[in-house]
């Protein structure tokens, strides 16, 4: 008997992951925009003033070995992004990653995660950390999901430092 087709797609099935370009300055600006204030303070940890220029053209940037962003896109949209900065000795880097309201809990973030893993692994990386709100269970979730490495957290005022001792990529 053959069964019928899976209709359900996952949001991340339809969506683009590639690195970001500095002619995305734009899009990077609008799709903060439509972040809701929410999204913002759990991503930034407290309030979060509109994105400056100079923020959005940092984030453009190419430079993989210090500092990496990838875009998710969703047609010509960007509904994702995640970045990694290079920290400490050069084997860590801090991540971080945010999706559009819509789109949440529907993969994205953790296909931005593996992403900047799979990249930073080939790179030299070895250790991710994040700092976030101990609240964001949402976030824990996402670090797990990725299976990307050992998870571990310590949490202080609120807030959880998190490091991900990174595995190897699967081929």
């Amino acid at each position: 008997m053959v069964s019928p087709p899976n209709t359900h797609q996952r949001a991340h099935d339809s969506v683009r992951i590639r690195s970001v370009q500095p002619s995305d300055a734009d899009a990077v600006d609008r799709f903060y925009a439509t972040l809701s204030e929410e999204t913002l303070y759990r991503r930034f940890c407290g309030p979060h003033p509109p994105t400056a220029a100079n923020e959005i053209s940092a984030l453009c940037a190419r430079d993989p070995l210090t500092h990496l962003s990838l875009v998710a896109m969703l047609d010509d949209a960007v509904v994702g992004l995640g970045t990694y900065y290079r920290i400490g000795d050069g084997t860590s880097a801090e991540v971080a990653f945010v999706v559009g309201d819509g789109l949440q809990h529907h993969g994205i973030g953790t296909a931005l995660l593996r992403r900047l893993a799979e990249v930073g692994w080939h790179l030299g990386l070895r250790t991710f950390t994040a700092d976030m709100l101990a609240t964001n269970a949402t976030m824990f979730n996402v670090f797990r999901a990725a299976n990307i490495g050992s998870v571990t957290a310590k949490t202080e005022y609120g807030i959880s430092q998190v490091s991900i001792g990174l595995s190897r990529p699967q081929a």
